[in-house]
């Protein structure tokens, strides 16, 4: 039985779980446009389109206070913050071993939407062994 099931899920887990899914895979998109048209000449529009896949990104990061508040079992909230402090860690220091390593090999345009990614991979995998764990 796989390990966050969707039967195991309460329903306040399930709409979380698509509007966080949601944001990820907008904040991806619009990466993917935002990089696609500055390269083809939308110089002028060059920080707007810089900025816009930070805002789905913003919204997950105002989500997880709203569940966290919503959410009633203590145990696994304690859970989702240790998770959550994971997926932050990784990205920060994958940044800081990258910003030593900065003057051999200068940061690609993708860093940013890794960043993310790392965040989301690293707190999705702590959480799924927590879980594990615990049963």
């Amino acid at each position: 039985m796989p390990l966050l099931c969707r039967k195991n899920l309460s329903p306040l887990q399930r709409r979380f779980g698509l509007l966080f899914s949601t944001t990820l895979i907008a904040t991806s998109l619009l990466f993917m446009w935002s990089y696609h048209a500055t390269e083809h000449g939308y110089a002028s529009w060059k920080l707007l389109l810089g900025f816009l896949p930070a805002v789905p990104f913003l919204t997950m990061m105002f989500l997880i206070p709203r569940y966290l508040t919503q959410e009633k079992d203590e145990f696994l909230r304690m859970l989702v913050i240790r998770a959550l402090l994971w997926g932050f860690a990784v990205p920060m220091v994958v940044d800081t071993i990258w910003g030593f390593l900065w003057k051999l090999a200068p940061p690609d345009t993708a860093l940013p939407m890794m960043n993310v990614d790392l965040f989301c991979i690293t707190a999705l995998f702590v959480l799924a062994i927590q879980i594990r764990r615990y049963q």
